[in-house]
Formats: structure tokens, C-alpha cells, sequence
């Protein structure tokens, strides 16, 4: 009997070893997707959270209203609803402020301190634009030392 198991693991290693190494492997698949950098960890965790923040508050509401009126005039009951109520706005508003977070820091560690928008920048499309002309919608933001700023990215002239 020992002579069969020890001969079929015998088998099995030959079998995996080097027939079918290939076939039992696996790719394990990035689950965050085609994250190259902290910052946009950062901005897919907050869009996250701010997305389950949508959810979650009107619930929260709702709760926080139930609670008033089931209350029946008890007033340590309507005190509970109104806390609920305002603990629940005062955490949606927190969220929402930890959306610019992100990139208040990255505009702190990159040490852009040019506020001036009299230099090149590029609209929301990626399209240059010079001094004398003017960015259709938002601007994506100067670039310092005589930059250009195309697709995103500061280019010489």
C-alpha cells in the first residue's frame, strides 16, 4: 500500500514538474486597476468613500427623522434624532472636504507655489494654449520655468 502512494506522488511530481507546470499557474490581477501612483490610490479611495457617503447619509436622514417622530414628545428622544441628524451631516461634510485633500497635498509636495495664470496652460481636452489666448473650460494649471503644459505634462516650447 505504501508502494502505491509513493509511486502515484512519483507520478503526480513528474506529471506537474514537467509536463503541466504551466497549466496550474495563475495571474493574480492588480484589484486597485492601473494605479502607477500614491495620489491616485489616494483620489480612488476618497471617490470611493465619497460615493458610499451618497448612500449611506440619507439613510442616516431618514433614520434620524424616524427617531423624531416616533419620539412622541419625549424630549431625551428628540434630542437623540436631532444628534443623529447633525453628527450625520457634520460626516458628509467632512467627506466631502477630504475630496480636495489629495490634491492640496500633491500641490504641497510638489512645491508648485506659481499662482500666476498668466503662463501656458491646457484646457480639460489636453489642448495648449498660449499666453494670449484663452483655455475653454477648466484649466488644468500653469507650468513653472517657461513650460508649456501639453496632454498634461510640462514640455519646453
Amino acid at each position: 500500500m505504501k508502494q502505491k502512494i509513493f509511486l502515484s506522488s512519483l507520478i503526480a511530481i513528474f506529471l506537474i514538474g514537467f509536463l503541466g507546470a504551466n497549466v496550474f499557474a495563475f495571474v493574480i490581477e492588480n484589484p486597485l486597476g492601473e494605479i502607477s501612483d500614491i495620489y491616485t490610490l489616494i483620489e480612488k479611495i476618497t471617490n470611493f468613500l465619497i460615493g458610499l457617503a451618497i448612500v449611506i447619509t440619507p439613510i442616516i436622514i431618514v433614520y434620524a427623522g424616524f427617531l423624531y417622530i416616533t419620539a412622541a414628545g419625549n424630549e431625551e428622544k428628540v434630542k437623540t434624532a436631532q444628534k443623529v441628524l447633525i453628527w450625520a451631516l457634520i460626516g458628509f461634510a467632512l467627506v466631502l472636504i477630504a475630496k480636495g485633500v489629495p490634491a492640496l497635498i500633491k500641490q504641497f509636495l510638489a512645491g508648485n507655489s506659481n499662482t500666476d495664470n498668466s503662463e501656458t496652460c491646457a484646457d480639460s481636452g489636453g489642448n495648449c494654449c498660449s499666453t494670449s489666448e484663452v483655455c475653454s473650460g477648466q484649466i488644468l494649471g500653469p507650468c513653472d520655468n517657461g513650460l508649456i503644459c501639453c496632454e498634461g505634462k510640462c514640455t519646453a516650447k
